[in-house]
């Protein structure tokens, strides 16, 4: 399997998840548990690495104490993610209902509230 390098553990399965956007994402599971497994694009013209500051951002995240997905390893070389999984499904827009508005507001208050040092690491240009 082509992710065993990524795990100390047993891969029991690996499945491309469906999503829209240019990376690809995978959920593989092993002798420990579900895994998010993601696959950074090339594409970024500007030649910034959006697949390391994403890994910092939700680190910084997470660290912070937000509800995200516990990232777990970063191979740059490779751009590949590794973070938990959490089970869940893309809304329609006409499932959204003002609770799930309330939930992101919250959320967008909350990364408003860090310190300009925290800000900065969320940063593309950092």
């Amino acid at each position: 399997m082509k992710f065993k390098k990524y795990f100390q553990e047993k891969i029991l399965s690996a499945r491309k998840l469906k999503h829209r956007g240019n990376n690809v994402l995978y959920k593989v599971t092993t002798e420990n548990g579900d895994y998010l497994l993601k696959q950074y694009s090339n594409l970024y013209s500007d030649h910034w690495n959006k697949a390391k500051k994403e890994f910092e951002a939700i680190s910084t995240l997470f660290k912070k104490g937000f509800s995200v997905p516990k990232p777990i390893k970063f191979d740059e070389v490779g751009r590949v993610g590794i973070y938990s999984f959490e089970p869940g499904r893309v809304l329609s827009p006409l499932e959204v209902n003002s609770q799930d508005i309330e939930k992101i507001a919250k959320f967008l208050a909350r990364i408003h509230s860090l310190d300009s040092e925290r800000k900065n690491q969320l940063s593309k240009y950092k």
